[in-house]
């Protein structure tokens, strides 16, 4: 939202207060014209005496400065030098006997034996917590002060140029934060602005310069950052625009602000609301795609949607299998935005799953559970519509299940999937995401434990976890308009189903943790599923893999990995976007793209390099592949379902409402 434009209010007494008084009066000077001996003289003119006092005394300062400046790198230098020998006598990394000695395990209850925790978790997970991480940069910081030094004195220089009105420091090219006209024509807030975005640079120029390695380079870049983003001028009630909205509002805005964050501490644990809660209504605004649920089973719904009667269709359908941590219908939002719509419109019959929102009873299910659903789906799926195989897609958790289910279904020779289509899902754990460095040992086990104590991991959690990934956009945006501008949050589709998350029952969550922790899916027989190992190395149908190029949660190149790795015949298509919006990306979207390269075999680097962009929707190249892998064409069924599984009620079911 734009409000550098907005309606004059009425202060007290019934004077008229406008936006126009937070623009500066025309005698101020433009910063880029100061002198350094007018420096003081930003409303009014001096004298010569003044001017030349103002010079002396910014003279004697820069001056101060540098005698600072030069007291830390001598400190700097000593402090080297001290710690240079200190770690010449010292072996660091050799813990003591008696810390050996005392060492206990703090986690009696896990399933694993305290040497497996040793050897496998520890081989597996290579994260610091975000204390360790503080306490490492600290300790790094002070082994080298020297390169501190360096850098409080460019900040001092570039203070003083700020003062003087010399600075040429501006927001990057699409900071949303400082667009209002204010931040660049009033003289105290470009000040504070400029001096903002100094320390900023500064800070960060001091993290890259700091001799560590690249994982702890990361997250100490990623703690900076959320320091970064807190302490941005434009989260305080002096950000011009909330200012504007109270005289335009006649302090409203304020009252309507402090009653939306009542209302989060209340129910959204405390975080601002990126969606009212009545802002759509399944089924009427959202998933209200013609269908009927024509199987259900104590864990899913099976989804059936109605196709024109008549029409040419592929024998085969496609199942598409949701996150468990999500609602289905993020493939069925607004008719526009729907991947449902666009499959029946390309003559491919949509089937989608319906995952049940598990509570306490439901803690035992696990991955088992969850494939020996899935396989009586498919088989349902074959009986209604007389196909030999049907064809599979999934995504990020139910990307995991669905892995698992083939290589189930491989082991004992069931062949009900003809290809599989994976979005956004990465089947190992990821050192280099934000989530990979801080993941521990200590973090994974207090999560099961968490988790087996309620029944369930709660979704809701993970998503406020996963909004601090990026605090600007999915934090401090909202709180500057629920909170400084009083504003209710907008009304988004995809925002909406963000934040309808489910649950996960304790069973399936501590499945999928051992298999991040123990990257199960890379060696073969490690993996058991219902009593048979799995080797997704021995599957060998087709597999569509999309990752998308600015995925925070699920990098692309770990969802390269999969049809880098296996032998059969792979595509990669690399997307737009992040997480989510990469796979809501229908044709007429303007500006995306997506990039293609059949030779998967080459590293990820050296495939995006050759790879060929192409303007529009991954969606047309997604369906001219099924298509050609769809079988016999048919006419399509006025009717949904069949004698032995008859439609049980209209879509969107019974689950998607618990």
């Amino acid at each position: 939202m734009n409000h550098a434009s907005v309606l004059s209010g009425t202060g007290h007494n019934g004077q008229a207060i406008r936006p126009e008084h937070f623009t500066p009066p025309d005698h101020y000077p433009d910063p880029d014209d100061i002198s350094s001996s007018d420096t003081a003289s930003l409303d009014h003119p001096s004298s010569d005496s003044e001017d030349a006092e103002q010079e002396e005394s910014l003279s004697n300062t820069l001056q101060r400065l540098r005698e600072r400046s030069a007291s830390l790198k001598n400190l700097a230098s000593q402090l080297q030098s001290k710690y240079d020998s200190a770690e010449h006598d010292t072996q660091p990394d050799q813990p003591s006997k008696q810390k050996q000695e005392n060492r206990q395990d703090p986690f009696a209850e896990s399933p694993y034996e305290a040497d497996d925790l040793d050897s496998e978790i520890h081989s597996t997970l290579k994260g610091r917590s975000l204390l360790d991480a503080a306490g490492h940069f600290l300790t790094k910081a002070i082994k080298q002060p020297d390169v501190f030094a360096r850098h409080y004195g460019t900040f001092a220089k570039e203070t003083l140029r700020i003062v003087k009105g010399n600075s040429t420091l501006e927001p990057e090219r699409g900071d949303k934060r400082f667009r209002d006209a204010v931040w660049k024509d009033n003289m105290i807030y470009h000040t504070v602005l400029q001096t903002y975005l100094a320390a900023d640079k500064g800070i960060n120029n001091w993290v890259e310069e700091l001799d560590m390695d690249e994982a702890d380079r990361r997250r100490s870049r990623f703690l900076y950052q959320q320091i970064s983003a807190l302490f941005s001028p434009t989260n305080s009630l002096l950000n011009p625009v909330a200012v504007k909205r109270i005289f335009q509002t006649g302090g409203k805005s304020l009252i309507a602000g402090l009653k939306n964050m009542a209302d989060d501490i209340q129910h959204n644990h405390g975080m601002p609301s990126q969606v009212r809660p009545d802002a759509f209504t399944v089924g009427k605004d959202l998933a209200y795609t013609p269908g009927a649920v024509v199987y259900r089973n104590e864990i899913l719904e099976l989804i059936q949607y109605q196709m024109q009667d008549g029409q040419t269709i592929s024998q085969r359908p496609v199942l598409i299998v949701p996150p468990q941590l999500n609602k289905f219908y993020v493939f069925d939002l607004t008719p526009k935005n729907s991947l449902v719509n666009y499959l029946q419109s390309q003559g491919i019959q949509p089937f989608v799953i319906s995952w049940r929102n598990p509570n306490k009873s439901h803690a035992d299910w696990n991955l088992d559970d969850y494939v020996t659903a899935l396989e009586h789906a498919l088989e349902a799926m074959c009986e209604i519509t007389g196909a030999d195989k049907v064809n599979l897609a999934s995504a990020c958790a139910g990307g995991l299940t669905s892995m698992a289910l083939l290589g189930y279904l491989t082991a004992i020779d069931k062949p009900l999937v003809h290809s599989h289509s994976l979005f956004v899902t990465a089947l190992q754990a990821d050192d280099n995401s934000a989530l990979g460095l801080f993941a521990t040992r200590e973090a994974v086990e207090l999560s099961r434990r968490h988790a087996k104590t309620r029944g369930y991991m709660d979704g809701k959690e993970l998503s406020h976890i996963f909004a601090w990934l990026r605090p600007t956009d999915l934090v401090w945006n909202y709180w500057i308009n629920n909170y400084l501008l009083g504003k209710e949050p907008p009304s988004m589709d995809v925002l909406y189903w963000d934040n309808d998350s489910t649950r996960l029952p304790a069973g399936l969550h501590s499945d999928f943790l051992d298999i991040f922790v123990e990257d199960m899916f890379s060696q073969p027989g490690k993996l058991i599923v219902k009593g048979q190992p799995i080797d997704i190395q021995q599957i060998t149908m087709d597999f569509y893999c999309v990752g998308g190029d600015e995925d925070y949660l699920m990098p692309w190149k770990n969802c390269f990995d999969l049809p880098h790795s296996l032998s059969n015949h792979s595509t990669f298509v690399l997307s737009t976007s992040g997480h989510i919006q990469s796979i809501l990306r229908p044709p007429g979207i303007a500006n995306t793209a997506y990039y293609t390269n059949p030779d998967v075999k080459l590293d990820a680097d050296d495939w995006l390099e050759s790879a060929q962009k192409n303007k529009g929707s991954w969606w047309e190249h997604w369906g001219e592949w099924l298509n050609d892998r769809g079988g016999e064409t048919t006419s399509a069924s006025e009717t949904l379902g069949s004698e032995q599984h008859p439609p049980l009620c209209a879509s969107p079911g019974q689950y998607v409402n618990e």
